[in-house]
This record gives structure tokens, sequence and C-alpha cells, in this order.
């Protein structure tokens, strides 16, 4: 340390000198700096940082040209975390020294550190320059290049460094992070294989290959890594926490409460866990502790609106229905895009009593109007315009399963399979996966059947497009698994919902609603952003039970009492219809009421339930609740009851034609809105209009007049699911013929319709087709109307001059790298943030190797300076800011994007292109990018290259 102090002082000494000849006791400052630098490396090698940093100091001071010492104090500071100090440290270095990969290294560094990746990136490139067989800095580069989002070249960058260094652990562990994030998860499990091979030790490893092997669905070798992380690793949270979730999704619930117990022992603030444990309890339907979990979730982290969309899930499954649309406005004012939550919304606002149409309308509208802000909707499609030809018919669900969208589909896809594969094609796309009996089924009768798990909206609107559907049948609604944004995408001419949903999607692109005149009056298609198309007599169709369980006699019978049942979900079962039910339970003496409900299998939730009968005054003797039951058990419960009460407004539809099949009639009450009529519609059909009461006091005079029957009831019973077997209910013959019928004139009207619209590929001149392939490479014009020799133009409005018509948004049509030039002048700035960099890619897509993207928009900072000009008298003003936002002629006209030279330098990196370059003119076309309003001109001209 003397040692130290010493030659510190020496160089203070001979800073504070007047000596003019520039030395002291012989020792020039070349001689002091490169001993300040000797001891400031010597220092560093014990361990003596600060007092190495301090000998670099000097040594810089006494000799600024010294290139080591400002290296070694940049290397210091950046370990140390003074990233901006480091980064002028070897930029001062680079002053002295330019030919040292290990300067451009570090000093890309100090830049990745301080979030500048793109220039990161060009002292990386000077490194390999210098010194190409550099693995750290392609190391470093392939980070950059990731943090840009330029997955593919990152990869390159890290296999170069592999190859150099094939035992690169920290690469390795790069590598297969970026695969699994990017979801290559065969790619990211190789890596971490060789990875474990080089460090078998190594916990963290272990977790990341459990993970992508969970993600893979390979539970038992996911839950092995997991378990050898916990072991090297005991209190490696994330293991517990990812063992949690395996155990979950194989079922085994009780191991999973435990793995997530076990990490928030270890940290019991892990909000993901907290819920995560909610999500477990919530299928266990121990309902109250997932509401505690959730709860507890909202405390640490109160902005999630996840959590407070899932709290809301569990609340609406408690009958908790006002809280629970209190949760899912509070979701969507965190976030406005959660379309999970927008569509809980939506359904629990129908199963309330006093809703207003015009309420649920209103809200179904912003939920479409958001899909659509997010959506590239397709304005031409693969499929021929042919009115008779064999149409191409798609179903998009989660539900083709064991579930009842699957039951109801189930018989009509079977008839269509047998007498209609000659005119209609199924395509299913499942968004759920299974493997029940129900969807094995299901699939055997579809042609093509694939999964969109997974998919990117646009990734899966493009795939139905490419599949050339002609009809888009969602299942769903705003009910779980839904994927009603692709339908904003417009992937198909024609866009229908049905069957899973019973009141308005609000996506304006879905063209029709499937009902029938009993469920959906003329008077209520207001309600509708769809139009209504109805099929005759049922707008549904049953497929019968394969469980072999006879009618049995009527309990009553037996009894000497008569019990009335609901086998709905508990949250159909709001205030209003426990105290109708009450009334009808308290007028038709010595009653019982038998209710079965997933949620009545927890304790606090019965108990709760008998204290809401109990407010209207009957004894808890009276009910019997029953939580659920086996499956092969199901059907057996209506042998226990003699009436169903059907519940309002969302009555029983699965639960009612079962019940009717099981020889037990169900007492409607008349709604006015398609959800509230379902029973109307099944007791018409069943002919069975008696049982549809008018009103709450109706519906209490027709319990007492048919309760008081019981032999009528008991003839009703024996010889119901006949007659429901010869019901248009259970008639998939006649239902198919008039489904297939329903389609066939949707599909001629849209036919008739892209006939007469230019904008259709099929009726376009061949010149406005965009080729498979072209001889040569083109010059591509987007938005232009100047006709050029050399160039060709395309439009989203066809006129004389063009020769292909589209959407800078989508140039899917055109193949890759089939472009010498692109040129777009002011029509960037009418693509939104959300769709910027995806349409800057497809641009880089079609462009060959080296191509040419001429790029002009207005530009923010010459607008922001001419518009605080002074000398502009008002009317100037107005148009200047009419040139920021826009001309505001017409709906097409708006901008939605601001940009700068500084923004388009990082999109343009993010894109993948380079060597980008400003120009004051590009000298091709007379258009906007010349435009000098008042003198000053007012566009950003770019030209970058692929």
């Amino acid at each position: 340390m003397g040692l130290f102090y010493r030659n510190l002082s020496a160089g203070v000494s001979y800073m504070n000198s007047s000596v003019e000849d520039g030395s002291r006791e012989g020792i020039t400052p070349a001689l002091e700096a490169n001993r300040l630098l000797e001891n400031g490396i010597a220092l560093e090698q014990q361990g003596q940082i600060d007092e190495a940093l301090r000998c670099y100091e000097a040594a810089t001071i006494a000799m600024p040209e010294l290139a080591r010492a400002h290296f070694n104090r940049g290397t210091i500071l950046l370990d140390r975390g003074d990233t901006e100090m480091a980064l002028a440290a070897f930029e001062k270095t680079l002053e002295y020294k330019t030919d040292s990969a290990a300067v451009y290294y570090n000093l890309g560094n100090a830049h990745l550190r301080l979030g500048q990746a793109a220039a990161a990136i060009v002292d990386y490139q000077h490194a390999l320059a210098l010194k190409p067989d550099f693995p750290d800095a392609l190391a470093a580069q392939g980070s950059a290049l990731e943090n840009l989002g330029r997955s593919n070249e990152a990869i390159a960058s890290y296999r170069q460094a592999l190859e150099i260094r094939p035992n690169y652990v920290e690469v390795h562990r790069n590598l297969a992070l970026l695969f699994k994030e990017i979801g290559r998860l065969d790619d990211a499990i190789k890596c971490y294989r060789i990875l474990l091979e080089l460090s078998p030790d190594k916990a963290n490893a272990h977790f990341q290959l459990g993970s992508a092997l969970h993600q893979f669905e390979q539970y038992g070798e996911a839950l092995a890594n997991y378990r050898q992380a916990i072991v090297l690793q005991p209190d490696h949270v994330d293991a517990h926490s990812g063992m949690g979730v395996l155990f979950h999704a194989t079922g085994q619930f009780d191991q999973a409460i435990d793995s997530y117990r076990k990490a928030l022992r270890l940290q019991p603030d892990l909000f993901e866990v907290h819920g995560n444990l909610g999500n477990v309890f919530k299928d266990m339907r121990r309902l109250n502790e997932s509401v505690m979990c959730y709860q507890r979730v909202l405390e640490l982290q109160p902005n999630d609106a996840k959590a407070h969309n899932n709290l809301g899930t569990a609340l609406s499954d408690l009958g908790r229905l006002d809280e629970a649309l209190d949760c899912y406005r509070r979701a969507l004012v965190i976030d406005p895009f959660f379309d999970t939550a927008h569509s809980n919304l939506l359904f629990t606002g129908n199963l309330l009593v006093d809703q207003p149409h015009p309420l649920l309308l209103a809200e179904a509208r912003q939920y479409g109007a958001r899909a659509m802000q997010r959506a590239q909707p397709f304005s031409n499609w693969k499929c021929s315009p042919d009115p008779n030809r064999r149409m191409r018919v798609g179903f998009v669900s989660g539900d083709m399963r064991e579930h009842p969208v699957g039951h109801f589909l189930e018989g009509v896809l079977a008839v269509l399979e047998s007498n209609a594969f000659d005119r209609l094609e199924v395509f299913a796309y499942p968004t759920f996966n299974s493997n029940d009996e129900v969807a094995l089924r299901l699939k055997s009768h579809c042609q093509s059947w694939f999964s969109a798990m997974g998919l990117s909206d646009q990734d899966f609107a493009q795939r139905i497009r490419d599949d050339k559907i002609d009809i888009l049948i969602d299942l769903s609604g705003h009910t779980a698994h839904n994927r009603l944004p692709i339908f904003a995408w417009n992937p198909a001419p024609v866009q229908v919902t049905w069957l899973g949903y019973l009141a308005t999607t609000g996506v304006t692109a879905i063209d029709y609603i499937l009902a029938d005149a009993w469920t959906l009056p003329e008077s209520e298609e207001d309600n509708f952003t769809e139009t209504v198309w109805r099929l005759p007599q049922s707008y549904l169709c049953f497929t019968p039970p394969r469980d072999k369980v006879h009618v049995g006699l009527l309990p009553a019978l037996q009894n000497g009492y008569i019990t009335f049942g609901s086998f709905n979900n508990l949250a159909k079962i709001n205030d209003a219809v426990v105290a109708l039910w009450s009334r009808v339970l308290l007028a038709v003496r010595g009653s019982r009421l038998y209710l079965k409900s997933p949620q009545l299998g927890d304790i606090e939730t019965r108990q709760h339930t008998l204290s809401r009968f109990k407010l209207h005054g009957v004894d808890e003797g009276r009910l019997t609740l029953v939580g659920l039951v086996p499956r092969v058990d199901y059907l057996l419960p209506f042998h226990k009851i003699d009436i169903a009460l059907d519940p309002f407004p969302y009555p029983g539809i699965t639960t009612s034609v079962e019940s009717l099949w099981m020889g037990v009639p169900v007492l409607t009450l008349e709604g006015n809105s398609f959800l509230s009529r379902q029973g109307v519609g099944l007791m018409m059909n069943a002919g069975l209009p008696d049982w549809i009461a008018a009103d709450p006091d109706d519906y209490v005079a027709r319990a007492i007049d048919h309760a008081s029957n019981v032999q009528g009831l008991a003839e009703l019973r024996a010889g119901l699911r006949d007659r429901l077997m010869m019901s248009p209910i259970f008639d998939a013959l006649q239902f198919s013929q008039h489904f297939e019928a329903a389609l066939r004139c949707m599909w001629q009207k849209s036919c008739a319709e892209q006939v007469a619209l230019p904008k259709i590929s099929s009726d376009i001149p061949q010149t406005k087709q965009v080729p498979s392939a072209f001889s040569e490479l083109i010059n591509l014009h987007i938005g232009g109307k100047e006709t050029k020799e050399g160039w060709k133009i395309l439009n989203a409005l066809d006129f004389e001059g063009v020769d292909f018509v589209g959407n800078v948004r989508d140039l899917s049509d055109f193949p890759s790298a089939c472009c010498a030039k692109v040129y777009a002048s002011h029509v960037m700035e009418h693509v939104g943030q959300q769709h910027f960099l995806m349409t800057l890619q497809g641009i880089h897509r079609v462009l060959s190797t080296n191509g040419e993207f001429y790029f002009s928009v207005p530009d923010l900072e010459s607008l922001c300076r001419l518009f605080l000009d002074p000398k502009l008298g008002s009317a100037e003003r107005f148009h200047v800011m009419r040139m920021m936002y826009g001309g505001q002629i017409d709906d097409f006209d708006f901008h939605y994007i601001g940009l700068t030279h500084e923004f388009m330098l990082e999109y343009f990196s993010a894109a993948g292109f380079s060597n980008i370059k400003r120009v004051a003119s590009f000298g091709l076309f007379n258009d906007t990018s010349d435009y000098r309003p008042y003198g000053v001109p007012i566009s950003l001209n770019l030209i970058a290259r692929k």
C-alpha cells in the first residue's frame, strides 16, 4: 500500500510542478505514467481495485495519450457498473488506439449495458473486422441482436462463437434461452442437453430444460429435471413453482398445491405463485380459497390485470356477479386490450337481470372496435367466388370436445359427412387441445383438424386464408378459449357465429348469427352487430347421449311430494331466481328443491346457498345440494326430480335438453332476448308450450298447476323421450339440410357481392393479380399514382395505371426477394404503431439482397419546429397541424404514428435493414417527398438497404 501512495504522490507532485523542462528528478511524464500503469495492473491483480483505479486515473493525467491506462480504467468502471464513465474511457482509448479488437468489444459492452444495442453491434463488427475469431465479440453481438428482436441473426452469431469455442457454456445457455423464447423448443432442448453435458451441476439449466420439456408436454422427463434442480439447489423457487404448474397441468392437484406452498415458504411474496395456487383451487372448486389467493396477488400487485380477471371469474362462479363485473372493469382500465377480461365482462353482463341491452351492445361494440384496431383485415381471398362449387367450411372453437358445444355439433357433422361430402368440406380449428372421446369422434368427421393453440392472430388468420376457407364459423363467442380477434382479420369471405354464445360478439367482421324464430324475434335484431339468419324450427340440434340410462318412474309417486330441481351452473342462479324459486317452494306444499352444480361441492358455498333461500323463508331441510358427480353417473340425478326449474335471464340449454331426455319437463320463463328465450325455443320444438311462463306470477301459477297433476306428470315422463326424438331438437338429418341450405345461401350471396367488387382478386384483370413468381426483379411503388417506366404500382384503390391492388401492411402475396427497389412516399404514417414494425419487416422480406427501400414520411421534428415558428399565422399553423395528423379529409387520411430520424434508425435496425442514409430528395417521382411549405422541407427521406 505504501508503494502505491508513493507513486500516486509523485504523480501529484509532478502535476503541481512548475518545472519547465517537463521532468522531475530525471523522471519523464511518459515514465511516470507507465509506472502508474504498471502499479495499477499489479494492484488490480491483487484485488485492490479502488487503488488500481486511482493509478490508472493518475496515469491518464500524466500522459493523456496512454491508451492502455484509459482502457484499464474503463474495464474497472464497466465491472463496477459505472457504465457511462466506462464508455467515455473506451472512447478516449480509441482516440489513441484504433486497431484493438478488445477496445471495440468493451465499447460495445458499454453501449449494450446502456440499452444502445444498435451502437453496440457496430462496435462488435469493428472488433470482428480486426479479429474474426473473437468468440466473446460474436457472443456479445448475439445478445445485442437479440435485444433488437433480430433473432435469426442472433442465432447465427451465437453459432459462429460456438464454432470457435464449442464448450462456451454461456453461449449454449443464451442460445437455449433464445430458442425457448421464440418457440423453437426442440432446439432449446438440444442446447440445454449440451449445456448439462458441459456443466451437469447447474441447477438452473436443469430447471430450464425441465421448463422446455414441460412445454413439449414431456411431463415425465420435465419432472425429473425439476427434481434434479431442487436436489442441486433446494431453495430453487422456480423449480418448485414449475413442478406446481406441471402437477396442475396433469391433474395432480394436491401435489401442485404442495409444490406451490414450498415455493411460497421460500419467497412468500411471489405473486405469480399465489395466482397459480388460486388457479388450482378454482379448478378444484375450492372457490373461496381461490378468491383469497387472487386477493393476495392484488395486495402484492394492485395493477395486475390478470389477477383482477381471475378474481372476477372466481367470484362469478360463486354467483357474486356484480363484484365480478367490477373486477373485469378494473382489469380493462389497466389493460384496455385484455380480450379475455372483456369477453368475461360481456358474458357475465348477460347473466344479470338488470343489464340494459344498449349497454351490453355498446360494450360488445367496444370489444369489436379494439379487435379491428389490432387487425390487418384481408381484402381478398384465395377461394374462387363460384356459387355452386363444393364449399370449404371452417369451425373455430375451444369446445370441440366433451362439452355442450361438442355434443350439439357431433350429430350434425356426422350427417354432413355422410350426406353432403360432395358439396361441403369441414375444416376444424380447435383452440384448446383435447383427445377425449367426443373430440376424436368430431375429428373423424372433418377433412382437416388443425390445432390453433399458440398461434398468433396473424398466423392463425393466414392459415385460414391459405386453407381457402369460404365460410368461417365461430362456435365460442365470448366464452373460454375463444379466438374472436382473428375474425377481425377477415380471413374468409363469409363469417358466422353460432351455438356457443347467445348475444352479439360485437365484431363487425362477423356477417351472420344463426338463430330461429322462437329464440330471436325481429324486435331484438337491433341488439346485434351481426345480421340474424334464422333456421327453420330450431337453430340447434342435440346429439343423443350415449349413456344407456332409463327414464325411471316419477319420484313423486313414491315420495308423496314434488321435487323441483336444477342442474345449472350456480352462477345462473341469481338473487331474482332464488326469490322466484322460493315462491314456488312455498306455494307447492311439501315440495323440495334438488340443486346440482360443481360449485356446491364447496362447504362454504353450500352454506351460503342455504342462507340465500333462508332469507325468503325456505327451510334448509327442503333443499338438497350436490356438487359434481362422476361422469358415468351424471344423468342419474334426474331420477330424483319431477319438474326442472329454468333459471333466468340465462336459462339452461344442454341441461334442459338432458332433462327432457330423462323425462323431466322444464318450466321456463319467457324472456325478450336471444339468451333469455332459449327455454322458449326448446319447449316449443319439444311440443311443450304450456311449460313456458309469461312472467314471474305465471311461473308460480304454472308450477302449482303442473305439480298438482301428478298423474299427468307421470304420463308425460313416460313418453317424453320418444316425443323428443321425433322433434327438431334431435332430427340431425333435417337440421343438417337446413344448415347446409343456409350456408349455401350465404355463400351465393357473398359470391354475387365479390363479383360486383373490383377489389376481389378473382374479378380483377390478370394484371392486378400478384404472380406467384416474377421472371426478374421488379421496382415497386407503394401508394403511388404516377406511372414510370420500370416501376410497378401497388395501391389500395384500383384505377388506371395500378398494377396490383392491396395494402402495404399485407404483402403476403408478393414472393420473397422479388423487388430490387421499393418506394413509399407519405404512406407509412398511415400504419399504426402496432403494425409498423411488422409492415417494415414485410417490405424487408420482398426486397432482394442489397435491395433498397425509398422511405418518405412527414418529419415530426421539422413539423414541430415549423408549428412553433412565430412568423406563422393561425391558418398556417392549422395547416401544419393537418400535416402532422393527416389531412383529415376522410376516415383513411389520418396519420397514426409520428416519425423522426432517430425513431426510424431504431425501426429499420429492428426490421433488419442496414446502411440507412438520409437524402434531401430522391429525384424519382413528383410527390410529397419534396414538399416545402413556407420554404421548409417537411419530409424525412431515407434510403435503407437490405
